[in-house]
């Protein structure tokens, strides 16, 4: 069987399994570039996003200010 798609699940720092964020400042709007480098790095030029709670407006600002991925 051929898998016809993946799931890349990363954790926001200080929440989950993730340890805290070594620096201040992280909010969805400065997360949003590095989840687009993180994809990237994997070798995805496009992806499809979905988050809850905060991975929400992550997801939202990925759809905004990257549209071709």
């Amino acid at each position: 069987m051929v898998s016809v798609f993946q799931l890349v699940i990363p954790s926001l720092p200080g929440y989950g399994l993730s340890e805290g964020a070594k620096v201040g400042g992280l909010g969805p709007a400065e997360m949003t570039p590095l989840f687009v480098e993180l994809m990237e790095r994997l070798g995805y030029k496009k992806f499809y996003v979905g988050g809850g709670d905060w991975g929400s407006l992550i997801a939202q600002d990925l759809a905004t200010l990257y549209p071709d991925r």
